[in-house]
C-alpha cells in the first residue's frame, strides 16, 4: 500500500519508505482514501479539487469547521460511487443534509477518550479500510 501526504509545507523527517510527499492535485487524483487534516475553517477542498477525484474514493475529515463548500462536496457524493465519513462539527448546520445520503457517515466529536480507546478505534477504522479494499481488489500491505 502506498501512502502519500500533501501539506503546504513538506516535511521531509516524515517521509520514508512507506510514506512519500505528492503535489494536492496529483495526489486528488491518485489515492483511494483522502483523509483531511487541517485547521479550523480552511477551505481544503473546492469544486476544482473535487473534480480530480476518482470514482469511487473514500474522504474522511476529521477537521473542526467546513473545509469546503457544501454545495461542491454534494454535487461530488451525487455523482455516484463515493464515500464520506465526516465530523459534525465539520458540518456544522448541513448536518441533516449530509444525513440524507447513503454513502456519508456523520460521525459524534467526543473529548476526552482514553489512549485504550483511541487505539482500538485506529484498528477498526484500519480493518474498514481494509475491508473495503479487498473487496475492490487492491493489494493490502498487511504490515499496517
Amino acid at each position: 500500500m502506498e501512502v502519500r501526504y500533501f501539506s503546504r509545507t513538506r516535511k521531509p523527517e516524515l517521509e520514508s519508505g512507506t510514506l512519500e510527499y505528492a503535489e494536492l492535485k496529483t495526489m486528488l487524483s491518485w489515492a483511494e482514501i483522502i483523509s483531511i487534516h487541517v485547521p479550523k475553517h480552511t477551505n481544503a477542498l473546492d469544486a476544482d479539487a473535487f473534480s480530480l477525484i476518482e470514482p469511487g474514493t473514500v474522504l474522511i475529515n476529521t477537521s473542526l469547521g467546513p473545509t469546503f463548500e457544501i454545495g461542491d462536496f454534494l454535487r461530488w457524493i451525487e455523482q455516484g460511487g463515493n464515500f464520506a465519513i465526516l465530523d459534525g462539527d465539520g458540518v456544522g448546520r448541513f448536518r441533516n443534509e449530509c444525513l440524507k445520503y447513503p454513502n456519508i457517515i456523520v460521525s459524534e466529536s467526543v473529548g476526552g477518550w482514553t489512549r485504550q480507546a483511541r487505539e482500538r478505534l485506529t484498528r477498526k477504522v484500519l480493518d474498514n479500510i481494509k475491508s473495503y479494499l479487498s473487496e475492490r481488489g487492491s493489494v493490502l500491505d498487511e504490515s499496517i
